[in-house]
């Protein structure tokens, strides 16, 4: 499988107790430091961005990121994985969100300052719609456009 953006590689290491190969496609020089650390040769380490890692095509039956995909250009990295997988693969993209968007939040309220400098990542969402891992629509269609069949959407609450 091909884990985009893995960070820390707390899925990491959740997919490697399953018994899955992990090729992890990182960005960041430091992180993938930290993952060489912690992990060694358990995971294949691309360190690239998903929109110039040079992935073999066909080679994947599962492709997921966690928390990471909002730092993708969309269109293009889902045709990178689009070309990666194998005929009939799948692939699983997941976001953690803080606060209910749907409503006012106290703690929101009072930690949005400290953010107010922090860059935002490529794929802000739009203004006058959902932030961008619960904008489902936009989601579901960019997946369609990818080439992608029957893409899904589900939230947990």
């Amino acid at each position: 499988m091909v884990e985009v953006g893995p960070g820390t590689g707390h899925v990491t290491r959740r997919l490697l107790e399953t018994g899955a190969e992990v090729v992890a496609v990182e960005p960041d020089a430091r992180l993938a430091e930290f993952l060489r650390e912690r992990l060694g040769d358990q995971v294949e380490l691309v360190e690239h961005t998903l929109e110039d890692a040079e992935l073999e095509a066909h080679a994947f039956d599962l492709g997921v990121a966690a928390s990471s995909f909002h730092w993708v250009d969309e269109a293009a990295g889902l045709v990178s994985l689009r070309g990666a997988l194998r005929p009939g693969g799948w692939i699983a993209i997941w976001w953690t969100s803080f606060g209910d968007e749907t409503r006012r939040d106290p703690f929101m309220d009072a930690v949005q300052p400290l953010f107010e400098d922090v860059p935002h990542s490529p794929s802000a969402g739009l203004e006058g719609r959902p932030s961008f891992g619960r904008d489902a629509e936009r989601r579901l269609a960019a997946l369609t456009a990818a080439g992608f069949g029957r893409p899904a959407h589900d939230e947990f609450r």
